[in-house]
């Protein structure tokens, strides 16, 4: 019928926010999107877990993903040994990190309740059996 989601018709989100913490789905998701060619603009954030490297626009819609506390600090804590051992913050802790990463995602669970917005587990994306690199742009159209 004259049913429209997010992906047809005139609800189509142009400007796409992949919002979460870093190695935990976010640039998975990202990509995914990004070779849709239903939007214009794709962008991640994973503030305000690191500060934002940018100021955006309002997006159309969010898409926060969320990966498990455990493996998304094991993700984490390589990344920072990668990287260097001198950052400020790459001894923190697991029960440190884990106060972070429920800050970090009770901030976009109540942060612009104007905007729709669509929880991904990362952990959905790499246990499906379907194809992941299609299943952001699906959950998109069932937010209709």
């Amino acid at each position: 019928g004259g049913h429209s989601t997010l992906l047809s018709g005139p609800l189509i989100p142009r400007r796409v926010l992949v919002a979460g913490l870093r190695d935990s789905g976010v640039e998975l998701v990202a990509a995914a999107l990004e070779r849709s060619t239903a939007f214009t603009e794709v962008a991640t954030t994973y503030a305000p877990f690191e500060p934002a490297s940018s100021r955006r626009g309002r997006p159309d819609v969010v898409v926060h993903v969320i990966r498990d506390p455990i493996g998304s600090y094991a993700a984490w804590r390589q990344r920072r040994s990668d990287r260097t051992a001198a950052a400020a913050d790459a001894t923190l802790t697991l029960a440190q990190f884990t106060h972070r990463w429920s800050a970090h995602h009770e901030y976009w669970a109540a942060a612009r309740v104007d905007v729709p917005r669509l929880v991904v587990r990362y952990e959905g994306l790499c246990c499906s059996s379907s194809d992941a690199s299609s299943a952001p742009s699906e959950d998109l159209a069932a937010l209709g």
